[in-house]
């Protein structure tokens, strides 16, 4: 006859029952801390000198734009200001 040979099986009992549910909250955690930290950098990253650019070039538009369709010397005004 032979024998046959197993290998016990680690249950949650075995380890404590605490490394799983531990586990899922140090991923939640860290992805939360990870999602928190890429938000507060998109916010607070500063314009590139594209972007700047691109809105400085729209407000001249604007500007020539008005002067080109004043019909009096007040628009002119306002326009330049």
């Amino acid at each position: 006859m032979s024998a046959v040979h197993t290998t016990p099986v680690e249950t949650d009992e075995a380890t404590g029952g605490a490394s799983r549910p531990s586990l899922v909250r140090w991923i939640a955690g860290g992805t939360s801390v990870a999602a928190a930290v890429a938000a507060i950098a998109i916010a607070v990253w500063p314009a590139s000198a594209a972007e700047t650019a691109r809105a400085a070039g729209e407000q001249l538009g604007q500007a020539v734009n008005q002067l080109v369709n004043a019909e009096s010397s007040a628009e002119v005004d306002a326009a330049l200001t």
